[in-house]
């Protein structure tokens, strides 16, 4: 997956990334046909250059504010989706994870997302929609950062404002 933007390359660089870095996603596939997801060829792209990752990302948007517990104000994505579902979850804890995910899809009016990761603490899950639109959520606030994951990155990474919105 290509990046235009220079300093966000520099960023990404600094986590580990690579202009066209290829890691086998055969676990990631399996994963997401295993659990009725689709994936599209740019998030096929996204996950082989990006999965196993965890990217900190300079974050200046206004949810973002240095607290007594916390001097990290990066956006920390860990690119693993396989995390999402875990083998000990119930038939019933799959069916609502899948459904979520459903659910954030019917609310940002896209064919289909699929889950690719978490926060570093795991309060915010991220997913991808079909053309790598960055997509977070948390207790039911839902953000797309933009259309692409690029873009989705120059947005966290300037002082614009973000809306939040609740799927509830």
């Amino acid at each position: 997956m290509m990046i235009e933007n220079r300093r966000i390359k520099q960023v990404l660089i600094a986590c580990g990334w690579y202009d066209n870095r290829k890691i086998d996603i055969s676990q990631y596939v399996k994963w997401y046909q295993k659990y009725g997801f689709e994936i599209s060829d740019a998030v096929f792209s996204f996950l082989s250059s990006f999965g196993g990752l965890t990217l900190r990302i300079p974050c200046c948007r206004y949810q973002v504010r240095m607290t007594e517990h916390t001097s990290d104000t990066n956006e920390i994505i860990t690119v693993n989706p396989t995390y999402f579902i875990t083998p000990d979850y119930s038939d019933t804890d799959l069916k609502e994870s899948i459904e979520y995910v459903n659910e954030i899809s019917r609310f940002l009016n896209m064919k289909s997302i699929v889950p690719i990761g978490h926060s570093k603490d795991r309060e915010d899950e991220y997913f991808l929609g079909m053309n790598t639109e960055l997509i977070a959520a948390h207790e039911g606030y839902v953000i797309c950062f933009g259309n692409t994951f690029e873009r989705s990155l120059e947005r966290i990474m300037t002082d614009e404002f973000t809306d939040m919105k609740c799927i509830w």
